[in-house]
């Protein structure tokens, strides 16, 4: 027996071989490729095959095990070479799997729509707050016993001074606790004017006549004073016909007369009775009005407004520069508001 060194046809490996089994069919260690055992080269000097009978009588290695001690390092490479490509292999079947996304799993809810948001449109400034119409400028309650100053209930600081020994306080109120009780020629005033009377306002009160008659002609509940004459006048008048007006002038004259224009009722008060009256000058609609318990009595146009720069006074009014116009009688929860009230306002005034 000669060993000899042949190649695997596929994987190039060198496969140690014997000439006793040339022709055998044996395995590559490497590919594990099952092939014949082929001739030894022509160009090999291995010794001639010893004689047969000395052939019988030696031991010889079976082809598998010659295959095995030619190729063990390479088997061992090989297994080796098999392991670590398995575990690359099983390590990324594993990623793929945590990868891939489950079937079964729950789809994230698609996020909601966003709203399209219109665009904010501009607001244009108003000329007055929006509470206007419903907040008055001043509030006289007279509900107090001493002293000698009717307190603003707004806070504003329109606090109104008692004048004359007549001006007291009163426990017959029609809203509240007290009233203002006047005669003898007193009254009430506030140093200055409490809304411009260029432009809407609203002047209300209950008033309470004790005397109705030729001896006083006017009594005026409410006004503010301009330098020769009032700037309106919320009164009872036997001049105009024995009934409440509300009544302004066109200008602000010194002497002689100018034309007054008038809203007013068409019934005669009578003494002794509580009356709300409410007197709007409306400066969009250029109008003149007056109500009685909350009733619309009477609304007139008026162009010529002008503006009263003086006191505000409460039992009386002014004319040629002189206080006239004295109520006798009670007043109670005046109120004046920088803005021409609604006629349901008014009536809510009235219920109370």
């Amino acid at each position: 027996m000669s060993e000899y060194l042949s190649v695997c046809p596929k994987c190039r490996q060198q496969i140690l071989g014997d000439t006793a089994y040339v022709g055998m069919r044996v395995a590559c260690p490497v590919c594990l490729q099952e092939i014949a055992l082929p001739a030894p080269p022509v160009e090999s000097h291995a010794p001639a095959p010893a004689p047969a009978s000395l052939a019988s009588s030696q031991p010889v290695a079976s082809p598998q095990r010659v295959v095995n001690n030619g190729g063990k390092r390479s088997l061992l490479m090989m297994t080796l070479v098999v392991v670590a490509l398995l575990l690359v292999l099983t390590a990324g079947v594993l990623m793929f799997l945590e990868q891939r996304p489950d079937s079964k799993a729950t789809l994230p809810e698609a996020a909601p729509p966003i709203a399209t948001v219109p665009p904010v449109a501009t607001v244009q400034p108003v000329s007055q707050p929006v509470a206007a119409s419903n907040t008055p400028v001043a509030i006289w309650t007279f509900d107090q016993d001493d002293g000698r100053v009717a307190r603003d209930a707004t806070g504003n600081g329109f606090d109104a001074r008692l004048v004359g020994s007549g001006a007291a306080w009163s426990g017959a109120a029609k809203v509240g606790t007290g009233a203002l009780r006047l005669g003898n020629s007193s009254y009430a005033e506030v140093p200055s004017a409490v809304v411009d009377t260029t432009k809407s306002f609203t002047v209300a009160a209950w008033v309470n006549l004790l005397v109705l008659d030729n001896n006083q002609p006017c009594q005026t509940v409410v006004s503010i004073d301009g330098n020769n004459v009032s700037g309106f006048y919320l009164q009872f008048s036997h001049l105009a016909g024995h009934r409440f007006v509300f009544n302004r002038l066109e200008s602000d004259v010194a002497k002689g007369t100018t034309k007054t224009i008038m809203a007013g009722t068409d019934f005669t008060p009578i003494p002794n009775k509580w009356y709300h009256l409410a007197g709007v000058y409306d400066a969009e609609a250029k109008t003149l009005a007056l109500y009685v318990d909350g009733v619309l009595q009477h609304s007139v146009p008026y162009t010529s407004a002008w503006q009263a720069p003086g006191k505000t006074a409460i039992g009386r009014g002014l004319w040629q520069k002189a206080n006239v116009d004295f109520v006798n009688g009670s007043i109670d929860d005046v109120r004046i508001y920088g803005a021409a009230l609604t006629a349901e306002q008014i009536r809510a005034l009235a219920a109370q």
